[in-house]
């Protein structure tokens, strides 16, 4: 009877720590993720900003400029590097995947996936739509035309 009183505890104990494994307790949440990220290069810290992609993202990064033009605001009334700040974005996670966006822009939104149990930057998620409508609201300035067949809703 003594030799099973070991069973119970060691079970809980295993539990848990298969638990937290699956879980990844140090993983970053994906708001995290992309301010991490978008602080990165604002220190030009290019080297950790490569630890905040995909790998297949990584492989299309290509230098300097390029990182920099991933962290250009979609918004200029959002001011400088809206995406540092994980207070203002905003999440929606399905599964492994998630995507993330500005709470005061929701027209351009990263995607994440889990890839070696951390969100990672994987792709980007442009709605015209959103932006035609803030185009729209701000009038659009002037000798500026649409391309040929695109209007503004409701324009």
């Amino acid at each position: 009877m003594r030799a099973t009183n070991w069973i119970l505890p060691a079970l809980f104990i295993a539990s848990i720590l298969i638990t937290l494994m699956a879980t990844g307790c140090s993983s970053r949440t994906p708001e995290q993720t992309v301010a991490g990220f978008f602080q990165a290069i604002e220190d030009e810290n290019y080297n950790k900003a490569k630890t905040y992609i995909s790998n297949s993202m990584s492989e299309e990064a290509g230098d300097e400029d390029d990182f920099r033009e991933m962290s250009e605001t979609p918004n200029p009334e959002m001011g400088e590097n809206p995406w540092g700040n994980e207070a203002n974005l905003v999440s929606e996670i399905t599964g492994d995947t998630a995507k993330v966006w500005h709470k005061d822009f929701d027209g351009f939104r990263w995607i994440l996936i889990k890839e070696g149990g951390q969100w990672k930057i994987d792709d980007v998620d442009l709605d015209l739509s959103g932006m035609m409508d803030a185009l729209e609201d701000l009038g659009m300035p002037e000798g500026m035309e649409l391309p040929e067949g695109m209007t503004i809703p409701g324009g």
